[in-house]
This record gives C-alpha cells, structure tokens and sequence, in this order.
C-alpha cells in the first residue's frame, strides 16, 4: 500500500513541469557549487546533460532524432580527457533519454506492457541478466559492471524507447535517413580532412578519424545500410523524391564501404545482398531448381578446390595493394592481420575452457588473453594488452566473458531477429513493410557475417544500429504481423 502511494506521489511531482525546474535548478547549483570548490572544470558539463534530460522528459523524440543524426559524428573523449571511457555527444544524448525512459516508464506503464509480449525483449532481458551475472562472479567486477551499465544504457535508449518511438510507422523511416544523413555527413568530414591535409583517400591505409575509431569498424557500420537503401530505391511503394533522397545516401554509403578497405565488409555486403537478391526472384529460382543446384553444386566444387590450392600457396599480404588487399583474404600463413586473429580467437576458446559457467566477465578480454597467447600462435603484432581489437568474433568474446550460456545467447541474439525478420516478412502482406522487414534482416546477416572475424557489438555506433534494428522488428511485429491483412499507413 505504502509503495503504491509512493509511486502514485512519484507521478503527480514528475508530471508537474514546474516542479521538474525547481528539482533542476537545486541540482545545477549544486553542481556549480562543487565544480568551484573543487576547481574541477569537467563538472560544468553536468548541467548541459540535465538540460538534455528536462528536454528528454518535455519531448524524449526531438532528443532521440538529434541522438540518431549525430551518431555518425560521435567520437571517443578519451583520446582528450584520459580515463574518460565516454563518446561524445552519444553519451551525453543517451543520458537524456534513459532519463525519459525511468521517469516515463513511471508514468505510463501501459505504452511499454506490449514490448513484453515479445520474444526479442525477453531475450535480450536474459542476456542483459546473464551478464550482470558473469560480470558480478568475474575476477574484476569493476570492469564487469561498467560494461554491464553501457549495455543496460544502449538495450534502453535504443531498444526500448525505440520501440515506443516505432509504434508510429513514419519514424522507422527516419531511423534510417537521420541515420544515413549523419553518416553523408561524416563521410564528407573526412574527405574534406584528407583535402586539405593533401592526402589522397584512394589508399590501402584509409583512416576514419576523428569520427571512427578505425577502417574496420567504419566498414562494418555501412554493412547494415546497403541492403534497406538498396531496397528503397529499386522496390516498394515508395514516392520519386523518396528514392532519390535514398540513392544520395546509399552512395555515401556505397562510398564509405569501398573506402574502409574492410575485407570482410566487402565479402559479407556481397553475400548479403547476394543472398535478399536470391530471395527476391526465388519463384523464377524454385522453377529451375534441379539445373540450378547442380550448378551450384559443380560451382561450389571448383570454389573449394581453387581456395584450397590458392590458401596453400597463396602469399599476398594486406594492404601492399588493392589486388593483394583482396587476394589476401584467403592467406592464412603469412598475412598478420588473418593469422593474428588466429591467435586472438584460440585465446578466446582457452579463457571459456578455463571459466566454462560464468567466464571472466564482460570487458575483461583484453586485460587477461595474453596469458593464453600460446608462442607458436603469436604474430609480429601480437601484443599482451589488447590493441588492435579483442577477440576478433562475437561468439567466442562472448564465451571467454560470459562462458557457455553467454555464448549460446549471443548466438540467439544474432540468429533469433533474423528469424523474427524472415517471419515477419512472409506473414506480412503490405508491400512496404515486407520490404523494411527484407532490408533489415539482411542488413542484420550481412553484420553477422562480419561478425565471424571483428567484434564491435561494444561500440556505440554498431550497438545503436543494432538495437534499433531489433526495436523496429519489434514494432513491425506487434503492429502487423498478427494481422496479415491489416493496411498499412504507408511508411513513405
């Protein structure tokens, strides 16, 4: 009785704007106050992230939509401020919104009771558990925790909210395109930089910065944008300026791909969209199929042989030119950048071996793999300290932090929405929200595919798109698919 007087309390005070100003303004003189005395600057910065909560709480969709669109541009602050773990202004926008999302979950409890009768949200509450768990029972329960509250932050901010925030169709379109137009933006940032630093950016050693972290991680964020623009403009019911708008982003994208030089972004964009274009004519497929799987199967055949013989003799190294950079992928004897990752992963598999249940805990691979770095696995970069990367695949960071059930579960986190995807697609009858469903499962594939030789599920720019992805499958499900036949709004 007594908690539920408070919480009733709770809603009336928070519901009245005025007293959220006063609450406000104690807080701001009091951090003004400690920032004097303390002669800590950093601490100016804390009104500005509760100007962005009251303006969060006033209208939580302006502060996502600014949050979506700078995205793209974020950058780390540690490089600036060190020990500082934070990006800037995804950061600082997120704080905002998981303030909206508390105070609104107070609020009004009904908007979010449907996300539960999802299979996505619970799986990601599991996973969420499980790694509290691990990270609770590891080794360095203060690393643990700091990756277990991100992850908390991204699964809230821009799954939850998101979903709420998806319930109206239009805005899943504009998931896409803030997005898409932060990244044009970012794209052109960085040209710009190579130009007037006189630099030519048709080059194996392309660098991203200061708005990515490095080629690999810009390369795989194009992963999920090629199939749902491609989509856009060549399927759907969607209007001329519609398309157009899409093809000047999806050559940004198209562009930022090309110039990652990312291996396994170019090989796994191929594959996804080889695969949704498969899909897309299957019927003329499904009509041919005895001619065409014995072609696959001969095709296959000669495949196998050729990377087999080539892997054996094959020499090229990354990087040393375009023609090596490609014929490299398959060289796993000379290349460090493929053998390295060898390494990393036969470290991951020992870390599991020797804590099976709970792991080492989340965030606690690179301080602890160089331990299991056996000599005739290292390379010349071989390092003791993490650069350059973690584990270099998903599944088995998962299993050297999180142990087995981490490991299955993060399987189910990639597989379990391409499921959703697919269902969601063929149960779905409007035209433009199977092809959001199509563009968005595949989309996801061709990241899973990456995901097989780089792990970036812990950087805000993959774990925003990401979760989004899951809160508009989420959404389309509730909305549509236990209504085959229900119109559609339109989502352009």
């Amino acid at each position: 009785m007594l908690i539920q007087q408070g919480i009733s309390l709770t809603r009336r005070v928070l519901s009245d704007k005025r007293v959220l100003f006063v609450l406000a303004s104690i807080c701001y003189l009091m951090v003004i106050y400690y920032g004097i005395t303390r002669k800590n600057e950093y601490t100016f910065a804390v009104p500005f992230g509760l100007l962005l909560v009251y303006m969060a709480i006033d209208n939580f969709r302006n502060v996502w939509y600014l949050a979506l669109l700078l995205m793209p541009l974020s950058f780390d602050l540690s490089d600036r401020i060190p020990g500082a773990s934070i990006t800037f202004p995804t950061d600082l926008l997120a704080l905002g919104l998981i303030g909206a999302l508390v105070i609104r979950m107070l609020l009004d409890r009904n908007s979010y009771a449907a996300l539960f009768n999802h299979s996505l949200t619970w799986l990601l509450a599991i996973y969420l558990v499980w790694m509290l768990l691990s990270a609770i029972l590891s080794p360095m329960p203060l690393v643990g925790i700091k990756w277990v509250l991100r992850a908390f932050w991204m699964v809230g901010c821009f799954y939850v909210l998101s979903t709420v925030i998806f319930s109206q169709p239009k805005t899943i379109v504009y998931f896409f395109w803030l997005i898409g137009v932060g990244f044009a933006l970012a794209m052109m940032i960085i040209i710009a930089k190579y130009v007037v630093q006189g630099r030519n950016p048709f080059g194996l050693r392309f660098n991203p910065t200061p708005v990515f972290r490095d080629h690999t991680l810009f390369g795989a964020f194009t992963t999920f944008f090629v199939p749902i623009f491609t989509l856009f403009i060549f399927r759907g019911n969607f209007s001329r300026s519609f398309r157009i708008g899409s093809a000047i982003l999806l050559m940004f994208i198209l562009m930022g791909l090309f110039f990652s030089y990312s291996r396994g972004a170019w090989a796994s964009t191929f594959i996804g969209l080889a695969g949704m274009y498969m899909l897309i004519i299957r019927k003329w497929i499904l009509g041919r199929i005895i001619p065409i799987s014995l072609g696959l199967i001969v095709i296959a055949g000669l495949a196998v042989s050729y990377i087999q013989e080539r892997a054996s003799r094959n020499k090229a190294v990354s990087r040393e030119s375009f023609e090596e950079h490609i014929a490299s992928m398959t060289n796993f004897s000379t290349d460090h950048s493929n053998t390295e990752r060898i390494n990393r992963w036969i470290s991951a598999i020992h870390m599991g071996q020797d804590r099976p249940i709970f792991g080492y805990g989340p965030g606690s691979y690179m301080f602890v793999y160089g331990d299991y770095q056996l000599s005739k696995y290292r390379t010349p970069v071989s390092t003791n300290r993490g650069d350059n990367g973690t584990a270099h695949n998903e599944w088995l960071l998962a299993f050297s932090e999180m142990g087995y059930p981490g490991f299955f579960l993060t399987i189910l986190l990639f597989l379990w929405p391409v499921y959703c995807g697919f269902r969601g697609y063929f149960r779905t009858k409007e035209v433009n929200v199977r092809l959001i469903y199509l563009g968005l499962t595949f989309g996801l594939i061709t990241y899973t595919i990456h995901a097989l030789v780089n792990n970036f599920l812990d950087q805000d720019k993959i774990s925003v798109t990401f979760f989004g992805i899951l809160a508009v499958i989420t959404a389309l499900d509730l909305r549509y698919a236990r209504a085959r036949e229900a119109a559609s709004p339109g989502l352009a």
